[in-house]
């Protein structure tokens, strides 16, 4: 195994690209990028308005990657389920799926 990611369905609008991971030895190869970029069009294909994740500042690669492929920084919601994570951003989906590529 390279990686894994799951999508969550929050809504019909809104979906989170959960546990995205990469096996050490395959990092910096762009699977990151792929598995995310697999996520957003699958929510686009659902016809989600919106893709959200939560991550940590101690996972600095992975907030860059986000943030090449359009996600934003937002506030923590006041309700979240992962201990670790300190760091909230959304991806407002438009009709064009293209973001990172």
């Amino acid at each position: 195994m390279l990686g894994t990611c799951a999508v969550i369905h929050h809504s019909i609008e809104v979906v989170e690209i959960a546990k995205l991971a990469v096996t050490p030895s395959a990092q910096r190869r762009g699977i990151g990028r792929l598995l995310t970029q697999t996520a957003i069009e699958y929510a686009h294909g659902t016809g989600a308005q919106k893709v959200s994740l939560v991550s940590s500042t101690k996972l600095g690669s992975a907030l860059k990657l986000y943030e090449s492929m359009g996600f934003i920084s937002k506030s923590l919601p006041e309700q979240l389920d992962y201990v670790s994570a300190d760091v909230y951003m959304e991806l407002v989906l438009s009709d064009n799926v293209s973001n990172g590529r």
